[in-house]
Order: structure tokens, then C-alpha cells, then sequence
């Protein structure tokens, strides 16, 4: 059975067309991917940055707290060692 010349062309054209509509799908999915891969990156950059900031930023405030506490409980078990 041989295929007539004209409706070779006609489906090269066609399959062509469909050729071209995948391409663009794919290329539509593909840039979907690429921004799902940024946006992932900047929520995650948008979590542990602050936390490092503030791990950084706290650490001294935590410290000088921690002292002052200390202190402060040294000197309330020496009032209780004087009152017994």
C-alpha cells in the first residue's frame, strides 16, 4: 500500500504543527521549573537568613542576660544561707 505524495506533505505539515505545539509545552514547563526552583531558593534564603541574623544579632543580648541572671542568683542563695 503506498501513500500518495500529497497527503505526505500534508502530514509532514501537520505533524509539523503538532511538533511546534509541543515544543512550546515544554518549553512553557520548563520555564514553570525553572521559577519553581528561584522561588524555592529565595523562601529558604527568606527563613534561615533571619534566623542566622538573629542567632548573630541575639547571641551578646543572650549572654549579658545569662551573666546578670547568674549574679543575681548568687546573690539570692547567699541572702538564703544568711537568713538560716
Amino acid at each position: 500500500m503506498r501513500i500518495e505524495p500529497e497527503n505526505d506533505k500534508e502530514d509532514l505539515e501537520r505533524l509539523e504543527g503538532k511538533i511546534d505545539r509541543i515544543a512550546s509545552e515544554v518549553a512553557k514547563i520548563n520555564r514553570h521549573f525553572f521559577w519553581q526552583k528561584v522561588f524555592g531558593v529565595v523562601k529558604t534564603l527568606l527563613i534561615v537568613i533571619p534566623l542566622v541574623v538573629g542567632a548573630i544579632w541575639l547571641y551578646p543580648i543572650v549572654n549579658d542576660m545569662y551573666t546578670q541572671t547568674q549574679a543575681l542568683i548568687k546573690q539570692a542563695d547567699g541572702l538564703l544561707k544568711l537568713t538560716k
